[in-house]
C-alpha cells in the first residue's frame, strides 16, 4: 500500500487541489500559457547538423483557427474510458509504459491503488508475466523469444488472474493483446522530449558506471555532451520514441495495424492512437494527472493524498543532473521534432481534459465570475503553476524508481547491451 504523506505534503496537496478547485478554468489556462513559455511549439529537423534550429517563437495563446479548435473537439470526443463501477471496485488498467516518463511512480501509484489479492490486484512480475521483456522495448529488429512470451502471459492472465499491467512496449502490442479502451481504464504518460532525454542518458550513465559495464556514449568530459547528442539521436529507439510507441510503429505484432509508411501517417496515427486513452498524464504536471487517474479509477480523496506524500518523496530523492547548454537542448529538440508536436498534443488535450475535470468538481467557478475575481483566481493559479515548474525543473519524476530499474536493468542487461552494441555498429537504424 501507499505510505501516509507527510505533513507538509499532505498540506501542499491540499493548497494545490484547494487552488484547483477555486480557480477552474481560469487555473488550466495559466497552466496551458506556462507550458507554451516554458516548452515553446515544436521545431523541424535542422537541414544539416549544423544547422541553427529556431525555436524562439512562442505560442502567444491567442485564439486557434476554427479549424483547429473543430479537430480539437473531434480529438477530446475520441477519448474512451470505461463505465464507473457502481460497487466502487477498482476498474483494471493497462499502462503504456514510454521510458523515462514517471512510469515507475505511477505503477507504484496504481498497484497500491487497488486490492493485494484476488483478481483485481495488479499483475506480478515473474508470476503473472515475465520481468524482463516488459521493461525491454521491442526492437527495429523486431521480436526476441522473451516478448513472445510477455504477450501469452498477458493474454493468458491479464483480465483473468490480474487486472493491471504495464509494459515498455508499443502501441501494437496492446492491439495484439486485445485491449479494450470502453473495458480498462487505459493509461499514458507523456514528458518534455528533451527532459526525457535527458533523464534517459545520465540514468544510462549512472547504472553503466556502477556495473562499469561497457557503454558506447560515454562523454569524454564534463563539458563532452556528443555522447549525449549520439545515444538521444537514435530513431525508434530514444529520437522521437513516444511517437514511434503511441504510433505502433517500433515492431510488427499480430493482430495490430501495420506500422506507418511515413512520418507524417506516423505522427497522425500517435495522436489518434493517444486522445483513445482514458487519461494522458503529464509529467511535469504530476498533480493535475493524479486527479485525473484518480477521478477515472473511481479513487479516494485519502489515496490520492498518500499518492502526493509518495510523489514528494520521490522528488527529494532526485540525483542531481548536470546543466546543458541551451545549445545542446535545441539540437535534442531537433532530433525530437515528431515528439515535439505529439507532446504540444498532449498538453492541449490535457489542459481541455484538466479543465471539464475541474467544471464536474463542486465549487469550481466559471470562467463569467467577475473580473477581479478571475484575476484573482489567474494569480493563485500562477503562484502554483510557479511551484510546479520550479519542482519539474530540479527534480527527475523518475529518481524514486531507481532500486526498482536497477533490479530491471538487471534482469534484461544481457539483452539490453546487445541492443546498445547494435546501436554503436549502426546496424538496424533505418
Amino acid at each position: 500500500m501507499v505510505a501516509a504523506p507527510t505533513g507538509a505534503a499532505q498540506a501542499r496537496h491540499r493548497r494545490r487541489r484547494a487552488a484547483a478547485g477555486a480557480v477552474g478554468v481560469s487555473m488550466l489556462l495559466a497552466l496551458w500559457v506556462l507550458s507554451d513559455s516554458l516548452f515553446g511549439p515544436a521545431p523541424t529537423p535542422a537541414a544539416t547538423g549544423d544547422a541553427p534550429v529556431d525555436v524562439s517563437v512562442r505560442v502567444t495563446g491567442a485564439p486557434a483557427s476554427a479549424g483547429s479548435h473543430a479537430e480539437l473537439e473531434a480529438a477530446l470526443a475520441r477519448q474512451q474510458c470505461p463505465p464507473r463501477a457502481t460497487d466502487g471496485a477498482t476498474p483494471s488498467v493497462a499502462f503504456l509504459h514510454i521510458p523515462k516518463t514517471a512510469g515507475h511512480f505511477l505503477q507504484a501509484f496504481m498497484k497500491a491503488a487497488m486490492p493485494e489479492e484476488g483478481l483485481g490486484r495488479y499483475c506480478r512480475k515473474n508470476k503473472d508475466f515475465a520481468a524482463a521483456a516488459a521493461n525491454l522495448p521491442c526492437g527495429v529488429k523486431g521480436q526476441r523469444p522473451a516478448h513472445w512470451r510477455l504477450l501469452s502471459d498477458l493474454q493468458a492472465n491479464f483480465m483473468h488472474r490480474c487486472s493491471g499491467f504495464n509494459a515498455h512496449q508499443d502501441y501494437g502490442f496492446f492491439q495484439a493483446l486485445g485491449v479494450d479502451h470502453g473495458r480498462s481504464v487505459t493509461v499514458v504518460a507523456l514528458r518534455h522530449p528533451v527532459e526525457r532525454a535527458l533523464s534517459h542518458y545520465y540514468f544510462m550513465l549512472k547504472i553503466r558506471d556502477k556495473r562499469r559495464s561497457s557503454f558506447p556514449f560515454w562523454p569524454a568530459n564534463d563539458t563532452d555532451y556528443s555522447g549525449l547528442l549520439e545515444f538521444a539521436s537514435q530513431q525508434r529507439r530514444q529520437a522521437n520514441v513516444q511517437t514511434y510507441q503511441l504510433g505502433g510503429s517500433v515492431c510488427s505484432w499480430p493482430g495490430a495495424v501495420p506500422p506507418a509508411r511515413s512520418e507524417a501517417a506516423l505522427l497522425a496515427r500517435a495522436k489518434a492512437n493517444m486522445e483513445r486513452f482514458c487519461v494522458v498524464v503529464i509529467a511535469e504536471f504530476m498533480d493535475e494527472s493524479l486527479q485525473l487517474l484518480g477521478e477515472a479509477m473511481g479513487l479516494s480523496e485519502a489515496t490520492l493524498l498518500a499518492g502526493a506524500g509518495s510523489l514528494a518523496r520521490t522528488a527529494s530523492n532526485a540525483t542531481p543532473r548536470p546543466k546543458v547548454p541551451l545549445a545542446v537542448k535545441r539540437q535534442l529538440e531537433a532530433a525530437n521534432y515528431l515528439d515535439m508536436q505529439l507532446y504540444e498534443h498532449a498538453l492541449r488535450l490535457f489542459v481541455r481534459r484538466a479543465a471539464a475535470a475541474a467544471a464536474r468538481t463542486p465549487g469550481a467557478h466559471s470562467m463569467g465570475d467577475g473580473d477581479a475575481e478571475l484575476a484573482a483566481e489567474v494569480a493563485a493559479a500562477a503562484a502554483v503553476a510557479e511551484e510546479h515548474a520550479a519542482e519539474a525543473a530540479g527534480a527527475d519524476p523518475d529518481a524514486g524508481g531507481e532500486e526498482e530499474e536497477d533490479e530491471e536493468e538487471e534482469e534484461g542487461a544481457e539483452e539490453r547491451d546487445a541492443a546498445l552494441d547494435d546501436a554503436a555498429d549502426g546496424e538496424g537504424d533505418e
